[in-house]
């Protein structure tokens, strides 16, 4: 699991230094994290073998050793062999965004394929922050669903989860593979009021989810919002996709989608 979080690291380190068009780049880094989790079974399968056949096999790895010239870095106790790629510790991969350093502070990363990684501004913690930047990764989601699938999912599944409050959401941009939505929640008894603004693109392998999400400020003040807009959207990375025009005007402008449910508001 070192080896996938350390990957990931330096992948998603990548999006917010050069441009959210590297979402691309993160999807290829993340398939070959997925390659490398898939070898860890067959680690564990050594380790997991009788102790006669791993005495068996010490002694033939001990006179390959004698017949090799002498390796100090096998020498060293203090150097692991599980990371020897020499980069440093995943946690220590902060990454710079809006000009402040944000911290990976909750990393979830399955061998199916599917992670997501939680960063916050540093100084704040997974259980208590006012601010957030998450990347999911869906492994194969793209070949169940598009990217609009994706976002009215997720709008049903917020409508369910406020009970007593009010939910605005609001559809700001739509092409084939690639959608950027917000939603507003206030005065709920059971969720915190919050403004997220997020961007789903579909590639040949998933679906990458961008969110920004904000606690402190709900709702954003319209500077806030559209930086934060731009931040998530710089150098679409879906440029061949087709616009779906009645959904995404041609202007730029943000469009409300609130048809489907009684919950949703205009902003």
């Amino acid at each position: 699991m070192k080896r996938l979080w350390l990957v990931l690291m330096i992948s998603v380190m990548a999006i917010f230094s050069t441009g959210c068009s590297t979402v691309i780049s993160l999807a290829q880094q993340v398939i070959q994290a997925q390659q490398q989790a898939k070898q860890q079974p067959v680690a564990k399968k050594e380790q997991d073998k009788p102790k006669k056949e791993q005495a068996q096999q010490q002694n033939e790895d001990d006179l390959s050793d004698i017949a090799q010239a002498p390796n100090n870095q096998d020498d060293d106790p203090s150097l692991d062999s599980d990371d020897s790629s020499g980069q440093e510790d995943p946690e220590d991969k902060n990454i710079q965004v809006d000009g402040r350093t944000w911290t990976p502070v909750d990393v979830h990363a399955q061998n199916d394929g599917n992670v997501r990684v939680l960063y916050v501004p540093e100084g704040q913690s997974a259980d208590d922050w006012t601010e957030a930047i998450t990347i999911d990764v869906h492994k194969g989601l793209q070949n169940q669903a598009t990217v609009n699938d994706y976002a009215m999912e997720m709008r049903k599944s917020i409508n369910e989860q406020v009970r007593d409050g009010k939910v605005t959401w609001r559809t700001l941009s739509k092409q084939q593979d690639d959608l950027m939505y917000e939603f507003v929640i206030e005065n709920d008894g059971y969720q915190d009021n919050q403004h997220e603004i997020s961007r789903v693109v579909a590639t040949d392998e998933e679906i990458i989810v961008l969110h920004y999400t904000n606690k402190l400020s709900v709702p954003m003040s319209e500077d806030e919002r559209q930086k934060w807009i731009q931040i998530l959207q710089e150098e679409d990375p879906s440029s061949d996709s087709s616009d779906d025009s009645s959904d995404d005007p041609s202007d730029g402008s943000t469009t409300d989608d609130s048809s489907d449910s009684d919950s949703s508001d205009t902003l």
